[in-house]
């Protein structure tokens, strides 16, 4: 073995030649190795810009998700707002109808004239056929007005 090295140190030719091959080969990989992480970096650019835009396109899903819903909830409060609308309408209708009709009653009341208020007043009649506790079977009338349920306004058969 000293015999190889002394070999070395006095005629480093041969092996200065063998290490210069061995770098070339060496820079070769070496060239080989940067050119693949370069692939290898331009891949994982690719999927992290690819991430980006699913990341983009699910949070854009969520938030059309979250935009119909709120639509969704603003039709209904919208929906809800004209029945409001609609009721109050109706009950300034009815009290104005209320007070042309109680002209009405300053005059006698024929058959004639206690049908058509019936028929402007009442907007539903529902007969029933319900057991009492005893087990007899008992007619249960309940009366829905146009302006509103009978037992609001204290008259009639409670509805139901």
């Amino acid at each position: 073995m000293w015999k190889d090295i002394e070999t070395f140190l006095y005629n480093p030719g041969a092996v200065i030649e063998q290490l210069a091959t061995q770098m070339q080969i060496q820079d070769g990989e070496a060239v080989g190795l940067h050119a693949g992480l370069a692939k290898f970096q331009r891949s994982l650019q690719a999927l992290n810009t690819e991430q980006d835009t699913v990341i983009t396109l699910f949070r854009l899903d969520q938030i059309q998700l979250e935009e119909t819903d709120i639509q969704r909830d603003i039709e209904n409060v919208q929906e809800q707002l004209r029945c409001v609308q609609e009721k109050e309408s109706c009950l300034r209708s009815a009290k104005e109808l209320l007070h042309d009709l109680s002209q009405h009653l300053k005059e006698p009341l024929t058959w004639e004239l206690r049908r058509q208020l019936i028929e402007v007043l009442v907007e539903v009649i529902r007969v029933d056929t319900v057991e009492d506790s005893a087990g007899r079977k008992q007619a249960k009338v309940t009366v829905i007005y146009r302006f509103g349920d009978s037992t609001a306004i204290g008259m009639g058969t409670p509805c139901s």
